[in-house]
């Protein structure tokens, strides 16, 4: 019985690490799509290196919001 039982909590360990690593490899490929596509005069990689906070929070905010939308759909 405790085997089973460990065996289900590692399958859904499992599961939700994959669906992190795909909603995090989506969050990645998607910023750079609005990066390029939405801002094409703007490099928010260049600006947040040189410390553009206001970049930063740009930035942040479309992870956060791709995120949301990204986690949504894969539930």
């Amino acid at each position: 019985m405790t085997t089973s039982i460990l065996a289900a909590n590692v399958v859904s360990v499992s599961i939700g690490l994959c669906f992190s690593f795909v909603a995090v490899a989506l969050s990645v490929v998607a910023l750079k799509a609005v990066d390029h596509w939405l801002f094409p005069t703007i490099d928010f990689t260049e600006e947040v290196k040189k410390g553009n906070v206001a970049a930063a929070v740009v930035v942040a905010g479309m992870l956060l919001f791709m995120a949301v939308v990204f986690s949504s759909a894969l539930r």
